[in-house]
């Protein structure tokens, strides 16, 4: 998928036009950027279809668009926009997809928006939207795609903040690996509950370590058969996943709307029980709301623990789906059943009932955690891969 360039100079800079070999057959990827050996800087919306890939260490959209499209007699790889460089600055560009075909890819080749390989940096006023394959069920398509995942990798430094991103066919915004990460302050929308995949709007995995707050985050809802469920933001870790267990997020001060589950905490061992070692993870101050039980298993949850020792303290659970009168066994307001010696206090909201985690007479600051019964439903969290 070679192509010729074109440069023309202008004031020190560099216009770049990425020219068709063929025009006939390559007239869909015409972006073209102001080019110095600080910063890209995209000159007008455009159309690609390969990786637009940076190296240096900015990117400016200036509010612009770049639109993914498969290229001729093949399908769509990788990610939108990404890093060539060990430090990459996105900002203020649109990202979007047109007609790509429902092929799935694993690994490097999975479709992301923006994506940071092992690097550090940060991502800021971009919008995502409609990143997909159609109504497709493949475990791709994040809006913006955080990884440091290679074997002994230094952690990097991530800010995440004031995006839109909307539409995603998996995730809104995804940090796994060795990364210390802040997401704040973005708009992250998966739209009506989807029967082909079961999304996640925020995901920290694999190690990583984050402050998530004051982000709004809608959608998140699954309503196929499989057994599985969507969440609003999903922290997840331990041998279960093949994964080091990621403690110490923590999850504050969000707006969660329409989730299967608000927010999930899952580290566990092989075994799937909670992981022997603290985890440390924090959900406190949210505002978290559903009014209805779309998945098939059935099962809906305010705040889901599989931890050691996380807190869950001061949070607003309200709505049908969270309320233990709806689905007896199956609807929770926090459901710590798998949690060793969570603390959980403080939390108002959907009526609570003996045994769900943190009753309105019961708020003394700590649970032991215990297996669910063989009755239990529950189904498991499906967060995007490596």
């Amino acid at each position: 998928m070679g192509r010729a360039v074109a440069g023309i100079s202008i004031a020190g800079a560099v216009v770049v036009g990425a020219l068709t070999a063929s025009s006939a057959a390559r007239a869909a990827s015409d972006c073209q950027f102001i080019k110095t050996s600080a910063a890209w800087t995209l000159v007008a919306d455009c159309t690609t279809d390969e990786s637009i890939v940076v190296p240096v260490a900015a990117f400016d959209g200036r509010g612009h668009t770049i639109m993914a499209v498969d290229p001729p007699g093949d399908h769509w790889q990788g990610a939108v926009l990404q890093n060539g460089t060990g430090t990459f600055r996105v900002t203020d560009v649109r990202i979007t997809a047109s007609g790509l075909s429902d092929v799935c890819d694993v690994a490097d080749n999975r479709l992301s928006g923006v994506r940071l390989e092992g690097a550090s940096g940060s991502v800021t006023r971009t919008t995502v939207v409609d990143l997909r394959q159609g109504d497709s069920g493949c475990q791709e398509g994040s809006a913006i795609d955080v990884r440091n995942l290679a074997p002994n990798a230094a952690v990097v430094r991530v800010s995440i903040a004031d995006n839109v991103v909307t539409g995603y066919q998996k995730t809104g915004i995804l940090v796994n690996g060795a990364i210390d990460a802040t997401v704040t302050g973005n708009l992250v929308d998966s739209g009506a509950p989807s029967p082909f995949n079961a999304r996640n709007g925020i995901q920290i995995g694999f190690g990583a370590r984050a402050l998530v707050a004051r982000n709004r985050i809608s959608g998140n809802s699954y309503s196929g058969t499989v057994d599985t469920f969507g969440a609003g933001v999903l922290v997840f870790g331990g041998p279960a996943f093949d994964s080091p267990f990621t403690v110490d997020v923590q999850v504050v001060n969000n707006v969660i709307l329409g989730a299967d589950v608000g927010v999930v905490l899952d580290n566990e061992e092989a075994d799937g029980t909670a992981a022997a070692e603290r985890t440390n993870n924090a959900v406190i101050a949210n505002f978290i709301a559903h009014d209805e039980v779309t998945n098939g298993i059935p099962y809906s949850a305010g705040v889901q623990d599989i931890g050691n020792g996380d807190r869950i303290v001061g949070n607003r659970i309200v709505g049908a789906a969270y309320d233990p009168r709806t689905i007896p066994g199956a609807t929770f307001r926090i459901d710590a059943r798998d949690a060793i010696d969570p603390i959980v206090r403080g939390n108002v909201g959907a009526h609570p009932r003996p045994g769900d985690g943190d009753a309105d007479d019961d708020d003394r600051g700590g649970h032991p955690g215990r297996r669910a019964g063989d009755g239990a439903r529950r189904g498991r969290c499906h967060p995007a891969g490596r």
